[in-house]
């Protein structure tokens, strides 16, 4: 389950998603920007079981039971992973990680991250978001390079910061803003340790 300022998102026992609240960008993953009042189900899911789903205002993500991940809504500075900032107004498989089984999503407002089953984080977004120095928005998921050697166990994000939880306790923290609880003595835009 994931909530959100403007829907919400509930995996059922049997794999299946249901959303509810606003529609904008497709947020709901129906075909449309309609909202929906009580929760209704996801039907271009059926057929590929979700384990887990992750929410901004304006994206979701869904990770299948089979590892594999899928986006949709407001592609705006690449945050659904697709290669480009198009709009998507039902679940996507993220092709990019097509090879890869992950093991979690995570979505700030600009990004969106994912882990392996190895423990390498991918994230993917807006600039300043995704841990790899780049300039420009990275349209679709890449390793942080800052964590590699990492073995991450969590992730979470939110607005333009990100975390993970290293096996050994260690907890890295990333983004940009000026209200960031990361060392002023540190680029804002790598990972640091530990907090």
């Amino acid at each position: 389950m994931s909530a959100g300022n403007l829907h919400s998102l509930a995996v059922a026992q049997t794999g299946a998603v249901y959303s509810w609240g606003g529609g904008l960008f497709g947020a709901l993953g129906h075909g449309s920007e309609a909202a929906e009042e009580s929760p209704r189900r996801i039907e271009s899911l059926t057929g590929s079981p979700v384990a887990s789903v992750a929410l901004s205002d304006h994206h979701s993500l869904a990770l299948t039971s089979a590892g594999q991940v899928y986006s949709w809504g407001n592609g705006a500075s690449g945050r659904l992973g697709h290669g480009d900032e198009a709009t998507r107004l039902v679940p996507t498989p993220v092709r990019a990680l097509r090879w890869l089984r992950m093991a979690a999503v995570a979505a700030g407002d600009y990004h969106s991250l994912g882990l392996d089953e190895t423990g390498a984080v991918h994230s993917w977004g807006a600039a300043g978001t995704v841990g790899n120095c780049v300039s420009g928005d990275q349209l679709e998921p890449q390793l942080v390079s800052a964590l590699r050697g990492v073995r991450a166990v969590g992730i979470s994000a939110c607005y333009y910061h990100s975390l993970a939880l290293a096996d050994g306790g260690e907890v890295y923290s990333w983004g940009s803003g000026p209200y960031l609880p990361i060392s002023p003595h540190i680029s804002p835009y790598l990972p640091i340790s530990p907090h």
